[in-house]
């Protein structure tokens, strides 16, 4: 009977990482996502009318939030690692609810740390560390470590 109750309790979750890879393979259909991009984890979302494109052997964790909105672009290069709930929007409001909107790009070699937010309109260069709980809300050059809030070049 045991293992019964133990088998059952298997099988919800095995549905839900399936629905989960079919959701991510939907985000491969509809966005520029090359083949080696990885999904780590669950609840991962991408949307948006928007341009997305995600590169060769990057990968996004669980948790994270990404929307191009609006005619603009989330872009991320190669070989870059995104933690988990990391969040990032192209489109906002302004503090008189006018709409404010930019494209995001992140580099290359780029490593995010968890729980990091990404304003619209900001690129981050190539090789860069972005350490954990982190807001940036200006562009970051190539080869350095920021952190923060409001994130600031560290290294």
């Amino acid at each position: 009977m045991l293992l019964v109750k133990e088998l059952l309790g298997l099988i919800p979750r095995s549905l839900s990482y399936l629905e989960w890879e079919g959701r991510y393979a939907s985000y491969r259909r509809k966005y520029e996502i090359d083949k080696e991009f990885k999904f780590n984890g669950k609840n991962t979302y991408v949307y948006g009318d928007g341009r997305i494109v995600l590169g060769k052997r990057s990968y996004l964790s669980h948790g994270c939030i990404v929307c191009a909105n609006h005619g603009t672009k989330f872009e991320v290069g190669s070989d870059t690692h995104i933690a988990p709930y990391f969040l990032a929007h192209t489109v906002s409001l302004d503090r008189d609810r006018n709409v404010v909107k930019g494209d995001i790009t992140i580099g290359n070699n780029v490593w995010i740390g968890v729980h990091t937010f990404v304003k619209q309109g900001v690129t981050i260069g190539n090789n860069v560390v972005v350490g954990a709980n982190s807001t940036v809300l200006e562009d970051v050059p190539d080869n350095v470590l920021v952190a923060g809030n409001p994130a600031k070049v560290k290294l």
